[in-house]
C-alpha cells in the first residue's frame, strides 16, 4: 500500500511518522492489491490534534475518509484507525452480502430455466422467498421408471418413500415401506 503522509501546520517527526505508518498498515489485511493508496494528514488547530486519512485503491471502487481530533496526537491517529476500521468492516460485509444475494439470484434463474425447459413449474424455497408458514418441499425431476426400478431405487436410498414418474402412464406416483416390510404405491 502506498502511503502518504503530510503535515499542517505541524513539522512532523520520525516517530509520528513512522506511527501512523504502522495504524495504516495494520489496515493492510482488507487492502491487498496493487494500486491500493492511503493518504494522511496531520495538523494542527485550536490547540488540537486533527489526523485526517483517506484510503482508496482500484480493488475497493469507492474511496473511505476519517477524521479525528482530539489534544494528544497519538490518540486522533488510533481514533481514525477504529474509525477506518469500522467503515472497512462494514463495506466489506457490504460486499459479502451483495456477492450471496447475486449468486442466490442466478441460481434461482437457473432453476428456473432448468424446469421451464422440462415443462415443470417452479416453487420458491424457504430462503427465496416463499411465505413462512407454507413447507415447500423440492423434488428432484427424475427419468420416467417402472415400479419395480423405483422399488429398488427406494431400497438403496434409505428414505421412507420415493415420488417417481409411472413409464406406464408418465403420472407422478409414490411408492413406500410399510412397517410390516412391504412395499406401497400411491397413485393419483
Amino acid at each position: 500500500m502506498d502511503i502518504s503522509i503530510t503535515g499542517k501546520h505541524l513539522e512532523l517527526t520520525d516517530p509520528i511518522k513512522a506511527y501512523i505508518r504502522k495504524r495504516i498498515l495494520s489496515l493492510e489485511k482488507y487492502f491487498r492489491r496493487e494500486g491500493d493508496w492511503a493518504n494522511a494528514i496531520l495538523g494542527t488547530e485550536r490547540e488540537m490534534f486533527l489526523v485526517e486519512v483517506t484510503i482508496g485503491g482500484t480493488g475497493m471502487g469507492t474511496v473511505i475518509y476519517a477524521q479525528a481530533s482530539t489534544p494528544d496526537m497519538y490518540a486522533s491517529i488510533d481514533a481514525v484507525k477504529e474509525k477506518l476500521e469500522k467503515q472497512v468492516k462494514k463495506l466489506k460485509d457490504k460486499f459479502k452480502s451483495e456477492k450471496k444475494r447475486k449468486s442466490i439470484h442466478a441460481a434461482t434463474e437457473d432453476k428456473e430455466k432448468m424446469l421451464a425447459a422440462s415443462g415443470a413449474e417452479y416453487a420458491p424455497g424457504p430462503d427465496e422467498g416463499a411465505p413462512e408458514d407454507v413447507i415447500v418441499k423440492k423434488i428432484p425431476v427424475t427419468k420416467p421408471m417402472a415400479v419395480d426400478e423405483a422399488k429398488a431405487q427406494l431400497g438403496l436410498s434409505g428414505n421412507i418413500f420415493l415420488v417417481f414418474q409411472n413409464a406406464d402412464n408418465y403420472r407422478l406416483n409414490i411408492i413406500y415401506k410399510r412397517k410390516d416390510g412391504k412395499y406401497g404405491l400411491l397413485e393419483p
